[in-house]
């Protein structure tokens, strides 16, 4: 009795050390609430590839006008530098690319590059992902192959504090 009574409570302060965490790497409530969204899907989507999630801008015209993703990919060939965290089972890489104003990680000094093996041919695969486009005082955002019918493959334009009506 006593063993599980410590299982549970070291449970508990395992869920929230880990909580504490993310509310410290996720400067940004928008994108963190987006980023916990992207891993409900992708812990039950037949699109996940693997036990990785990549963050990475992907364009950028200003700072204020700029566009990031989250990538679940098994190969990820990329020279760049990547904060690294752990969460649900995913290891998740933070490009340093990726504004501060963001996510803020204390090193970027992982490698996130995942060659595929040497004779790999790769097959059309499609990929469960979500683009973030930070436009002055709004977000555009487009997700794909998640279950949400809504949210297949069509840009929604939000203000950043409406960020919970995507989830309706």
């Amino acid at each position: 009795m006593a063993n599980k009574f410590l299982s549970i409570v070291f449970l508990c302060i395992l869920i929230i050390s880990c909580h504490n965490d993310l509310d410290q790497i996720f400067v940004n409530e928008n994108v963190k609430n987006l980023f916990f969204e992207y891993v409900e899907e992708a812990e039950v989507s037949s699109y996940r590839d693997g036990d990785k999630i990549f963050i990475s801008v992907y364009s950028k015209i200003s700072n204020e006008d700029w566009c990031m993703s989250f990538d679940n990919s098994q190969y990820y060939p990329s020279e760049d530098k990547y904060g690294k965290f752990n969460y649900k089972g995913f290891k998740v890489f933070v490009n340093e690319s990726v504004p501060k104003s963001i996510i803020k990680l204390d090193k970027y000094n992982f490698s996130g590059n995942y060659p595929p093996p040497e004779n790999f041919v790769l097959h059309p695969k499609e990929f469960l992902e979500t683009y973030i486009c930070f436009q002055h005082d709004s977000l555009n955002v487009m997700r794909i192959n998640y279950r949400n019918e809504n949210y297949l493959n069509v840009w929604k334009t939000i203000l950043k504090k409406n960020i919970y009506e995507l989830k309706k």
